[in-house]
């Protein structure tokens, strides 16, 4: 069955959100970030002598090996300070402790929200370790600029839906005046855009909360809602963009996590949620 025009208008606005969701969400595993082989130590080995060596190459955990077998574990802490063999404060590997390395990275993030490590998992054998440290890797920066990408794109699309050609008049005429130098940069370039594809996200967020009827979509009920939701997204945005990491922005890994977490949870989903409600068929 032919879809008409509206119906097939729909399926493109949705799908521009979509296609840049699947790169961004499907593009990088935890090959990616992860420390590949993970280290290795004798069980009969001393505490004293393996502490210093996890100390000198900064691991907060090792595995060990007793006669071919993997399947114990200590973290630093286990052994700091004690005597013995390395082997006598191990514990064992379980379930929990384990991640196929194949797993996408947003998956392997979110799970790093619930528990400081992981082994990874190479087929049926522990290769590699995945730690709250790995996400100052540059694939994690690039995950989470995609996620805001994608955003844009989006609400790029119910710019166009619910403003038409007015949205330009939401902007300060310096703001537009340079989106205009940025439209016709680009054209002599041979590239096809439009002045809307040439905002930056500040100017996206200023029609948004300008707009009610892009507001309402987002589910704002107020531009001071938009400010106060638009305000850390920006200055995220701004450190990605400028080659910063997700550390640089926040120091404090814990909640490093959780600004992934709220793109991917909230920001993405939001604009996603708004294009959908532009048609009933989409489900």
């Amino acid at each position: 069955m032919e879809m008409d025009g509206t119906n097939q208008n729909a399926v493109e606005r949705q799908g521009h959100l979509g296609a840049v969701l699947q790169v961004a969400e499907s593009g990088l595993t935890l090959e990616h970030v992860a420390s590949f082989p993970v280290s290795v130590v004798e069980a009969a080995s001393g505490c004293v002598e393996v502490a210093d060596l996890m100390r000198a190459d900064g691991f907060d955990v090792i595995v060990l090996d007793e006669e071919g077998d993997r399947y114990w574990f200590a973290e630093l802490v286990d052994i700091e300070g004690r005597d013995g063999e390395v082997g006598d404060h191990a514990r064992t590997i379980e379930a929990r402790h384990l991640l196929p390395a194949s797993l996408s990275l947003a998956e392997g993030l979110d799970a790093l929200r619930r528990q400081s490590f992981f082994f990874l998992l190479r087929g049926r054998s522990i290769e590699g370790i995945l730690t709250r440290a790995d996400i100052q890797r540059p694939a994690v920066g690039m995950l989470t600029f995609g996620l805001i990408l994608a955003a844009e794109a989006g609400i790029n699309e119910l710019i166009d839906e619910k403003c038409g050609e007015g949205w330009s008049e939401m902007l300060s005429d310096a703001r537009r005046g340079r989106v205009e130098e940025i439209l016709e940069v680009r054209r002599r370039h041979n590239a096809e855009l439009t002045l809307l594809d040439c905002l930056m996200l500040e100017d996206r967020l200023t029609v948004v909360q300008k707009s009610e009827p892009v507001r309402s979509k987002l589910g704002f009920a107020s531009g001071e809602q938009v400010r106060a939701w638009s305000n850390g997204l920006k200055r995220l945005r701004d450190t990605l963009a400028h080659g910063g990491s997700l550390l640089d922005h926040e120091p404090d890994p814990d909640k490093a996590l959780e600004l992934v977490h709220d793109v991917r949870g909230d920001c993405t989903p939001r604009v996603g949620r708004g294009l959908r409600s532009l048609d009933r068929f989409l489900s």
